[in-house]
């Protein structure tokens, strides 16, 4: 009997043994589980802590070559501010004397206008270009012959009196007349564009004799090259 009580006390050890082993196997699972959790969130955390340094560092790059572009941009609009200063001075030195009514010079728009009324450069209805014209445009060829990287159009303008048709072909014959006595005068015919406005830019009225008289011009106008400008804006 001692035996067997002996034994049934051994069973009910090792059950109450094998249970606490049980739960204490399940509790270190539990941990484990824990752990392994824990570790991966910190790697994410690292991982995304690394992602974060990299975006921060590529902004910090893109911003740096945009404050770089920017002050490239300003130094080249500076230099094309500067270049056009310049060829307005020496266009207004080389064409003094000439009267304010038949010649102007002005800059709009980036570009410099050198407007020359039809009384210094044609008689009424003609395209042949009198004596003075041709001095003046000669003095204006010197200068721009000079300046290689300045682009040249010629634009032929009349006032509203008469067929608009005929009005457009005496613009554009007279602003080929313009063209082909800068060209004679020595400038590279590469850079010179002629064109024909004919009636439809007026400067000023249509109603008055001074107004019509303003409207009959040619206008010269001189355009840098902006190559460097388009470079870093394309960059």
């Amino acid at each position: 009997m001692r035996y067997d009580r002996m034994l049934a006390q051994n069973r009910e050890l090792l059950e109450s043994s094998s249970g606490e082993i049980k739960e204490l196997t399940a509790k270190l699972s539990a941990k484990e589980l824990e752990l392994e959790k824990r570790e991966q969130a910190l790697k994410q955390a690292e991982a995304d802590a690394k992602a974060k340094e990299g975006r921060t560092n590529q902004l910090e790059s893109s911003l740096s070559d945009r404050e770089k572009r920017v002050k490239e941009l300003e130094s080249a609009l500076l230099d094309k501010e500067a270049k056009l200063n310049d060829i307005r001075d020496k266009v207004n030195q080389a064409l003094r004397g000439f009267s304010a009514a038949d010649l102007s010079v002005r800059e709009q728009d980036g570009k410099i206008y050198v407007s020359l009324s039809q009384n210094l450069l044609f008689r009424s209805g003609s395209r042949t270009i009198n004596a003075e014209g041709k001095n003046a445009i000669a003095k204006l060829a010197q200068v721009l012959s000079a300046n290689a990287d300045i682009a040249v159009m010629v634009e032929g303008h009349t006032d509203s009196d008469g067929e608009s048709d005929l009005n457009w072909d005496l613009s554009v014959m007279r602003a080929t007349s313009v063209v082909r006595e800068l060209t004679t005068s020595g400038l590279d015919p590469k850079r010179i564009i002629a064109s024909g406005r004919g009636e439809f830019y007026p400067v000023a009225t249509n109603e008055t004799a001074n107004g019509k008289a303003q409207n009959r011009r040619t206008e010269i106008i001189l355009t840098p090259n902006l190559q460097a400008l388009f470079e870093i804006i394309g960059n």
